[in-house]
């Protein structure tokens, strides 16, 4: 009897220690929004990047070849694998997406 007393208070003891933990960890979260821009030679923009235009966006993160996010600037596609040269690489419908 003592066992099985021993373990529901084992078991409701982990339980409550999950839940709290879950919540107090979903207070502290901040909330982002993520969006993955995909597409071919028109999402990689071939527009000239003007002085107004290469400027950073400091609110908006771009995922680098480390698998770390920096600050985005143009051009957005970078990094990514399958592009052209990247002096082809030129204003895309991302930046504007992305300042809004």
């Amino acid at each position: 009897m003592n066992s099985i007393k021993s373990l529901l208070m084992f078991v409701m003891f982990f339980s409550l220690s999950s839940i709290v933990s879950a919540q107090i960890h979903h207070k502290t979260d901040d909330k982002k929004k993520l969006f993955i821009l995909l597409g071919q030679s028109n999402m990689a923009g071939r527009a000239p990047i003007e002085k107004k235009d290469s400027l950073p966006l400091l609110m908006v993160k771009l995922l680098n070849d480390k698998g770390d996010f920096e600050v985005a600037e143009n051009p957005l596609n970078r990094y990514s694998n399958i592009r052209k040269k990247l002096s082809m690489q030129k204003l895309g419908p991302g930046y504007a997406f992305a300042k809004r």
